[in-house]
């Protein structure tokens, strides 16, 4: 009842008169009819707020400090206070996160719960340190990467928050919780190594390559960092670190170094180019030295390896390609009795070497004889082959014999004798036959016979027009394509 002056007075500028029943928790309202109702409520609410003070000095208080910030984080993430005040309606909760601490004031049995439930969710969490690398946690620890990470975790509904200090954590309701936030936080983040060959390094430290990082570094949340040995990394949200490598790899396959076959369209230009165009492939080399195009020698006879980035390789194939064009080659037979032995000898190889250099050209010799007279079947084969018939005719050291006979023999004398179908005859016996005694002036048959090609024939001759009569000197033995022209001439 003392505080009946009070309560009146809470009632407005001319409260009503308010009075109680002795023995009973019931109180009178006397005023005008019209404000009763206003009246009433207004007290209404005043009783139940002194109730209120009344009954709260009852209440059991307390204080925890000492929380750390992450844990309250965690507690308010899960609704905790909000669960417990559902049932609990009397019951206080205030989180601090500032000053690490929580308060609890309420009536025993729903303080003690509450206490109860908070020191059961301190002992359940569970905290777990991530291993993370510096780019990593750069971006982490951005706005961005904060936001991501909670999102990350709300939407696979893991009951965690993130945390990053020196070291990345993360702080679950339960072990389970802590491990799948971690499994999602690894899987959210990726870091992987630009990949680059020993001959492309070079791009890693060009003006253009330095520009593309910064561009990627301030237009994303990804970090691009390279270390002491110019190995580069990229580092950030999976999404973001593989569309950033996707342009990475782009620049990096566009201007890294590459090799390639080039195939000539033969042997000889490819010889050609390599031996006497060697200025102008440096210069193709030159002209394209911003494409770092290189030319060497290919393993095969046939090629070029050619090196340098992808705009370089296929500039320098057009221009292989219009240099080969510019090109003029030919090919011909040479049919010549002889030509064996002036190869074996290595004068035909001198020849070719020396023609090529006179002329700056490139000769290539592809060599066809026929089989030598040693063989004995190869040599009787031949002899048949030029002759017209099989008559035996036996002849002097000199070349002598009947011209008469029809026919060609082979005789069984020191000199071998072949008679031609008009009576001409051809001998050859070893030595020296310089001094054989001919009727005419010696070595005529050579400039009647080789007359465009002097000097060219192996075999030592004179002829005796006489007795129609060639005799040959046989130093490393007739072959059957010489007998043959020897016939057609005679």
């Amino acid at each position: 009842m003392a505080q009946l002056s009070s309560i009146r007075t809470s009632l407005g500028v001319d409260p009503p008169l308010v009075k109680t029943i002795d023995d009973s928790f019931v109180a009178r309202i006397v005023s005008l009819s019209s404000k009763v109702k206003d009246y009433e409520e207004k007290l209404k609410s005043k009783l139940e707020e002194i109730y209120r003070e009344e009954t709260r000095k009852s209440y059991l208080k307390k204080k925890v400090p000492n929380v750390p910030e992450e844990r309250l984080i965690l507690l308010k993430k899960i609704k905790f206070v909000e669960k417990l005040q559902e049932k609990n309606k009397e019951l206080e909760i205030k989180l601090d996160t500032e000053g690490e601490e929580i308060y609890f004031e309420g009536p025993q049995p729903q303080f003690t719960e509450a206490t109860m439930k908070f020191y059961k969710q301190m002992s359940d969490m569970v905290e777990k340190t991530l291993t993370l690398s510096d780019r990593m946690l750069e971006v982490l620890s951005s706005d961005e990467g904060l936001k991501r990470v909670k999102c990350e975790l709300e939407n696979n509904n893991v009951e965690a928050v993130f945390i990053i200090d020196k070291d990345a954590k993360i702080l679950g309701t339960s072990a389970a919780h802590a491990d799948n936030a971690a499994m999602l936080v690894n899987k959210l983040m990726l870091e992987e190594k630009v990949q680059v060959d020993d001959k492309s390094k070079f791009l890693l430290r060009s003006p253009e390559w330095r520009m593309l990082c910064v561009e990627i570094n301030t237009e994303t949340a990804v970090r691009i960092h390279r270390n002491n040995w110019i190995e580069t990394y990229v580092a950030g949200f999976r999404d973001d670190v593989m569309k950033a490598m996707k342009k990475l790899n782009t620049f990096l396959e566009s201007n890294c170094i590459r090799d390639e076959r080039f195939v000539c369209s033969s042997q000889i230009v490819r010889r050609y180019l390599a031996e006497l165009r060697q200025e102008d492939l440096r210069s193709i080399e030159n002209q394209l030295k911003g494409y770092e195009v290189k030319i060497k020698n290919g393993k095969g006879n046939d090629d070029f390896d050619i090196s340098g980035n992808k705009e370089g390789l296929i500039r320098a194939k057009r221009k292989l390609d219009a240099l080969i064009k510019d090109i003029a080659s030919e090919t011909f037979d040479v049919k010549q009795p002889g030509l064996r032995k002036f190869f074996d000898s290595g004068k035909g190889d001198r020849l070719v070497k020396s023609v090529e250099k006179d002329h700056s050209c490139a000769i290539q010799v592809q060599k066809n004889f026929g089989q030598r007279r040693d063989d004995s079947k190869s040599q009787a084969a031949a002899v048949n082959s030029a002759s017209s018939g099989s008559d035996d005719d036996h002849g002097d050291d000199d070349g002598g014999g009947d011209d008469d006979e029809e026919g060609s023999a082979v005789s069984g004398s020191d000199a071998s004798t072949l008679v031609m179908t008009h009576g001409h005859k051809i001998s050859w016996k070893p030595g020296n036959i310089e001094m054989e005694k001919v009727s005419v002036e010696r070595n005529c048959f050579i400039t009647i016979q080789y007359a465009g090609f002097p000097g060219l024939l192996p075999y030592n001759m004179v002829w005796d027009a006489h007795v129609n009569h060639a005799l040959i000197g046989d130093q490393s033995g007739l072959d059957s394509s010489f007998i043959s022209l020897l016939k057609d001439t005679t």
